[in-house]
């Protein structure tokens, strides 16, 4: 898969690669929204693995930690319930009380404000399921004086769904194997045995049990 998918932007419609939309968003955005005295945060989130999944999102002041963690989700991950973690200049929060050999550990809440916390050029990590884990890495771009009111968490662009080849007759597949990544179209999946999950927009794709989100 490519690295340099194109998205949307959803201000105005036109279409970039990852790069041109970070220098983009910023000045669409301020043209295309009116202001208001507070500020908000421009975030940019991709695939720490997989980078040609990508986000850019305006996010509230007032958005906490578990309001990213529950947007992640929904948008890209939720699959079983599993335990996430956020990592930020070396400190973690999560709601986990448990590190995966049953220690304790120092962390901080998922309740505390993002905007306390997060600067401009701040760069963190998340981890969803510390099994089959999913890994994201956000960076802050800004912080632009907010809308007159916006959402906890807005999207602003979103990569376009990456073409993956059939390893077979190397037309678009549609599902793949979680064990061998190997993906097929819908014809040459006639007959396989394999357990075949459906190719979705998302980092998460044929992992563990992740068949794409209730709602794009």
């Amino acid at each position: 898969m490519s690295e340099k998918t194109l998205g949307q932007c959803r201000l105005c419609g036109r279409v970039f690669a990852k790069s041109g939309m970070a220098r983009h968003i910023p000045n669409c955005r301020q043209r295309q929204t009116p202001e208001g005295k507070q500020h908000s945060l421009l975030l940019r989130v991709q695939g720490l693995h997989l980078p040609q999944y990508w986000l850019f999102l305006e996010v509230s002041t007032t958005a906490t930690w578990r309001d990213l963690d529950t947007f992640f989700r929904h948008v890209w991950l939720e699959c079983c319930g599993h335990l996430s973690s956020f990592t930020y200049l070396g400190e973690e929060f999560t709601d986990a009380e448990l590190d995966t050999w049953g220690m304790e550990r120092e962390s901080r809440s998922l309740g505390g404000r993002l905007a306390n916390v997060l600067i401009p050029g701040g760069r963190f990590r998340y981890v969803y399921d510390f099994g089959t884990s999913t890994e994201l890495e956000g960076q802050v771009l800004g912080l632009p004086p907010a809308t007159g009111k916006i959402p906890k968490i807005r999207v602003l662009a979103r990569n376009n769904p990456p073409e993956i080849p059939c390893v077979n007759c190397e037309q678009p597949a549609a599902l793949i194997n979680g064990e061998s990544w190997d993906a097929v179209c819908d014809n040459c999946a006639s007959g396989e045995n394999e357990d075949l999950l459906p190719i979705v927009n998302s980092p998460r794709t044929g992992c563990c049990a992740y068949v794409g989100p209730s709602e794009e």
